[in-house]
């Protein structure tokens, strides 16, 4: 690290006589995010560093300067610098072009402790109340809030408001695919993604890598491997060493059995460095399915050298020597080069470049209400074809169109629960759960869902039909829905049944 050190602070050296220069900064910044990302800082380079900002006008680095006498703890500096951070960048807010400004903002929040970044928010949402600036940011301010308290399904709503102010807000679009992926929803998070990836022309270029890379992620973790290739291409076209994408596109590779190009992802993955024993242990996968057990049992020679579970390498040692048995004839891989090969599964589209603050927050003891549970399990059900509601549905998508999936589909009169289709007459069926709504409110809100149904989707003559699933259904709710022929009403219960 010390050689990381002189660096830094021959940068700042460097800075100090020329402070317009602006390529040197962003190496800065850079170097200076590395640093504070250290988990032991020794404190005499903590020391030193802060007497170089010392010698550097107090308005450049404020956010690595609140991190610093974070560091410190010292509360004064502390002080001093939230109030500047609230400053400059919370005034950075008004006129914002093509929230350039709003991004940075976000970015730099994510640099900071949990709780200081709160107490900072908090504080520019009130200074912006009172000042001219765009509507739609005072809600999306409001929904990254609630993301540092972790109120995922809350901020959701706040972000919907920022994009119902101005459709057009591709960072709130963002962000909400951020938090769908944060919360585990990964195909609702996949349609989000590609709805911010229609605003091409007006995105910043550096936020498309990150983009790249939760689209990737998000298909891998559905099972979508030919997906998760082509977006780990796109990324890869534009930065080569990011940590784990090299380890990852061998491993989806692996997935769809393309052998050789799987082993070279895999080996610039090991000569990277980034992505510690997880590359290795994917070559053994990949030298076991093609019986190559030797250079398996190689892999493990070097693994040896590297983590002392010993008993781990040993199963693995054991398990390659049973196939040995079994596979006397070996299974040749491709003579084909498939490094070549892989680019058939990559459309050729313009490739971009960008890189925002991605959602870093923890994703732990979340606190779902009954109906988001049970909308979990109906997606759930939906994809494995099983008869819901006595009825065989799917979940409505488009193939052309990955930002069209029905689960929280998005309309111009609010968000459907669930979109289905009904797979014996091809009718629409939009299954909601009342959340929160009086009965006139709930029945009112699946009629207009149904005639936006009817006026975009639906071809003439097919039928669109409605669900309401509730807890516990009122009599006048009831008396509601047997008056509209289109629309049924379920009651749901869950049950926990002791078994010892």
């Amino acid at each position: 690290m010390k050689k990381d050190i002189s660096k830094l602070f021959n940068l700042l050296e460097q800075f100090k006589k020329n402070l317009n220069d602006i390529k040197l900064k962003e190496e800065l910044s850079q170097v200076l995010d590395t640093f504070f990302a250290q988990k032991h800082k020794p404190i005499e380079d903590i020391n030193k560093l802060n007497d170089v900002f010392s010698k550097i006008p107090d308005n450049q680095f404020v956010v690595d300067r609140l991190r610093l006498n974070i560091e410190l703890k010292k509360e004064e500096k502390i002080e001093h610098y939230k109030k500047l951070f609230v400053d400059k960048y919370g005034s950075n807010l008004i006129d914002d072009k093509n929230y350039e400004n709003l991004s940075n903002l976000i970015y730099f929040l994510g640099l900071l402790d949990e709780s200081v970044a709160f107490e900072l928010i908090v504080e520019i949402i009130n200074i912006l109340k009172f000042k001219s600036v765009n509507k739609e940011y005072i809600p999306f301010l409001e929904g990254y809030k609630l993301i540092i308290e972790e109120k995922y399904t809350q901020a959701i709503k706040e972000f919907d408001k920022a994009t119902d102010i101005d459709n057009n807000f591709w960072y709130a679009f963002l962000y909400i695919a951020y938090t769908y992926f944060a919360t585990k929803k990964y195909r609702i998070a996949i349609s989000y993604f590609h709805k911010t990836l229609e605003f091409t022309e007006d995105i910043q270029k550096d936020f498309f890598v990150t983009i790249f890379l939760y689209l990737a992620e998000s298909y891998s973790l559905i099972k979508d491997y030919k997906n998760t290739v082509k977006f780990l291409k796109k990324s890869l076209n534009i930065k080569t060493d990011i940590a784990h994408v090299n380890n990852l596109m061998g491993y989806s590779l692996y997935k769809l059995k393309m052998y050789n190009d799987a082993l070279f992802y895999l080996d610039k993955s090991i000569e990277l460095g980034k992505d510690g024993l997880y590359p290795y242990w994917n070559k053994i996968r990949v030298y076991k399915i093609t019986g190559e057990f030797n250079k398996a049992l190689e892999v493990i020679e070097i693994l040896k050298t590297k983590t002392k579970s010993k008993k781990l390498l040993q199963n693995e040692i054991d398990s390659i020597n049973k196939l040995k048995k079994k596979h006397k004839k070996r299974i040749e891989p491709s003579k084909v080069n498939l490094v070549l090969e892989s680019e058939k599964i990559i459309e050729d589209e313009k490739e971009i470049t960008f890189v925002p603050s991605p959602l870093n927050k923890k994703t732990s003891g979340i606190q779902l209400e009954l109906e988001e549970i049970l909308e979990d399990l109906l997606e759930i059900r939906l994809q494995k074809n099983k008869q819901t509601f006595g009825k065989y549905l799917k979940i409505y998508s488009k193939a052309d169109d990955p930002s069209k999936y029905g689960r929280q589909f998005r309309t111009d009169t609010g968000r459907m629960d669930i979109l289905t289709q009904n797979l014996e007459d091809n009718s629409y069926v939009i299954i909601e759960l009342k959340r929160g709504k009086s009965d006139i409110e709930v029945v009112e809100q699946i009629q207009n869902y149904i005639n936006w149904t009817i006026n975009n989707l639906a071809k003439p003559g097919q039928a669109v039909k409605g669900i309401i699933c509730i807890k516990e259904a009122t009599n006048k709710l009831k008396t509601l829905v047997k008056s509209l022929p289109n629309i049924e009403l379920f009651e749901y219960e869950f049950d926990f049944i002791k078994i010892a």
